[in-house]
C-alpha cells in the first residue's frame, strides 16, 4: 500500500561455504533498506558499519535496531510447565551460546533449574557447535547424543527441550524407534 517493492533473499553464508559473501541486496544497489532475520555474519556487520545510511532492522539477534523475543523467559516458562507436570530430569539440546537465541535459552534453563530445584549434570545442556556440522554429520551427532542420554534408563531424562526443526524430527523418529513413547515416556518441547 506504500508503493514499496519487496524483495526476499535467503542468505546462508556458513552453509554455502562462502562465509565472506554478502547478501546481494546489500551489494547490487537495488534495496533501499532491509529487515534482516537471524544471525549477522561478521562481513555483514562490517558492511553495515561502512554504510551507516543503509537502514536495517534485525530480528532474532542483537543489532542497533532490532526486534527480539525473550527466549530466556520462554525457556523458563517451558521448564516451569514441565516441572508442574511432574518432570524432574529435563535436558536441553541447543546451538552454541554465540547465537543470542541459544545464549538466552541456556540462561533461562539454568535459572529455571535453580528456581525449581532441578539437579544439572553433564547431560542437562548440550551446546552443539552447529557451524562445524553439516547434513549427515550433524544428524549423527544428534543421534549419538540422544543415545548417550538414554543409555541408562534410571538416569534418562523424562523431558527434552530441543532447538531446531531438524533436531526435533530426528529425536521423534529415533527415540520412538528405540521404543521410547512420546509423550507417554518422554515429553518434548521443540523450539
Amino acid at each position: 500500500s506504500q508503493g514499496w517493492r519487496p524483495h526476499f533473499e535467503m542468505f546462508d553464508p556458513e552453509n554455502s561455504g562462502q562465509a565472506d559473501v554478502l547478501p546481494s541486496m546489500f551489494t547490487d544497489g537495488l534495496a533501499a533498506g532491509c529487515i534482516y532475520g537471524g544471525y549477522m555474519s561478521e562481513p555483514v556487520r562490517q558492511w553495515l558499519d561502512a554504510h551507516p545510511g543503509f537502514p536495517v532492522v534485525s530480528f532474532g539477534e542483537p543489532g542497533e535496531y532490532s526486534v527480539q523475543s525473550d527466549n530466556a523467559k520462554g525457556i523458563h516458562d517451558a521448564v516451569q510447565y514441565l516441572v508442574a507436570a511432574g518432570h524432574r530430569r529435563i535436558s536441553m539440546i541447543c546451538g552454541p551460546r554465540q547465537y543470542d537465541i541459544h545464549h538466552q535459552s541456556i540462561q533461562g534453563f539454568e535459572k529455571a533449574a535453580a528456581d525449581f530445584g532441578l539437579q544439572l549434570n553433564e547431560h542437562s545442556i548440550c551446546e552443539q557447535h552447529i557451524e562445524h556440522l553439516k547434513g549427515d554429520e550433524h544428524d549423527r551427532e544428534n543421534i549419538e547424543f540422544l543415545d548417550s542420554l538414554f543409555s541408562d534408563p534410571g538416569q534418562a531424562p523424562d523431558a527434552l527441550i530441543l532447538s531446531g526443526r531438524r533436531l526435533n524430527s530426528i529425536a521423534f523418529y529415533h527415540l520412538q524407534r528405540k521404543g521410547i513413547r512420546i509423550p507417554e515416556d518422554l515429553s518434548i518441547i521443540g523450539i
